[in-house]
């Protein structure tokens, strides 16, 4: 009885919370987010209802400073609370003073979010989590943001993630277990984010099963690319690997695991006509792309294509990359 009685004041408790939440009124917002949602509905803040707060379905924070002459926006703890249609969501320049663990936590029907140049460099992602409540997220952009290092559960809520982009100019730290909750992910783009891939990261990608398009950036300082790092990627199609110039020597499992790759993209074919022979043997049906020919003066993209499928005669070679495939119009196909 005693059990039932507490449950029952936990959840009058919690009903209690979640409507002074979603009472919250416009005027006690924070005073950048008060000033546009007056100026959006025309209206004083006092005027400004809850219909009128759903009615918000898209929310560009680069689009509406630079349209509108705002200053740079500071984000409080409450300012979405009662967002609650609210799918598209891009914060652009905050710092993580700026940014409270709950903030997001009302944006329950988010779909997309992206976060552009901010800086969370003094944030402990082993302890925050700002995504914990976006479990209808599919589209996660973080561009240039100040990361220190991703940890292990920092994803964590984010259960039906389609599409994540970590696109920066730093090098990056990862912890092996910070994808493993992404289960329903299908594409993953590190890019130029140069990482030092070890034989200790073979897991790193290990719970992702159903990816189908990823984008990995190899760290200056790799001269040994490991084996088994894509093992567990069975319905990967197509692998873009940036970087590797130093690269001396690979793994023969580099590409244990990619029954089903159809395509490998590099940024020169250097990185191609380093691999052993024999490495794509297991593979059936591949196709090569490179983003940049050698100087034609001294080598003609065509020949360096007939190097490339001489080398490797399984393998066909297209200079042009469209929606995942070769473009056969390009001039510098075969």
């Amino acid at each position: 009885m005693k059990n039932a009685i507490k449950h029952i004041l936990f959840f009058v408790v919690l009903a209690g919370v979640s409507i002074s939440l979603s009472a919250k009124p416009v005027c006690e917002r924070g005073e950048w987010i008060t000033s546009y949602l007056e100026y959006h509905f025309n209206k004083s803040c006092e005027n400004i209802t809850a219909e009128d707060l759903n009615s918000i379905e898209d929310f560009d924070m680069d689009k509406i400073v630079r349209s509108h002459d705002f200053r740079k926006p500071i984000l409080e703890k409450y300012d979405f609370v009662g967002f609650n249609n609210l799918k598209y969501l891009s914060l652009y320049e905050i710092s993580p003073a700026e940014l409270d663990e709950d903030t997001f936590d009302p944006l329950f029907n988010l779909v997309s979010l992206d976060m552009s140049f901010l800086d969370f460099e003094g944030v402990d992602f082993s302890k925050v989590r700002f995504f914990k409540k976006l479990n209808k997220l599919r589209w996660l952009g973080l561009s240039n943001v100040e990361i220190k290092k991703y940890y292990k559960g920092m994803f964590d809520g984010l259960d039906n993630l389609v599409r994540l982009n970590m696109q920066g100019g730093q090098d990056l730290e990862m912890e092996v277990g910070v994808f493993d909750n992404l289960k329903q992910l299908k594409v993953l783009n590190i890019f130029l984010n140069p990482f030092l891939y070890k034989t200790e990261h073979r897991h790193l990608f290990s719970k992702l099963e159903s990816l189908e398009r990823l984008q990995i950036t190899m760290s200056n300082d790799a001269i040994y690319f490991p084996g088994n790092l894509f093992r567990d990627l069975s319905n990967l199609k197509v692998l873009y690997i940036n970087g590797g110039e130093n690269l001396r020597s690979y793994s023969r499992y580099m590409f244990a695991g990619l029954k089903n790759l159809r395509h490998i993209e590099t940024v020169h074919s250097d990185f191609i006509m380093n691999l052993p022979t024999d490495i794509f043997d297991p593979i059936d049906d591949l196709g090569v792309h490179y983003s940049y020919v050698r100087d034609i003066n001294s080598f003609h993209p065509k020949r360096e294509i007939y190097a490339v499928e001489k080398r490797f005669p399984k393998v066909k070679v297209c200079k042009s990359f469209v929606f995942g495939g070769c473009f056969e119009g390009s001039p510098y196909h075969p």
